[in-house]
């Protein structure tokens, strides 16, 4: 995190500071949309799908680890090991 800060920073991308000007400008005419925008549900949807994908690699890694374990040390349970 500290990294990634560092390097959207000023002090090492000189063009940050043009984001800065903008954010400055903008920020006081920002006002949210409303919930039935479309632009917002497909906000929700996006994270949805992000949060799925998440979901089913962190399954996949947790079923692949197991399978290593046991292959590397039996499985509970079995008479192979």
């Amino acid at each position: 995190m500290r990294t990634s800060r560092y390097l959207l920073s000023e002090v090492l991308n000189p063009w940050m500071r043009g984001a800065a000007m903008l954010a400055g400008a903008i920020s006081p005419r920002r006002k949210p949309l409303s919930p039935d925008q479309s632009l917002v549900q497909r906000e929700r949807d996006v994270i949805g799908a992000i949060t799925q994908a998440l979901e089913d690699a962190r399954r996949a890694r947790d079923k692949t680890g197991e399978q290593i374990f046991g292959w590397l040390y039996g499985f509970a349970g079995s008479s192979h090991a």
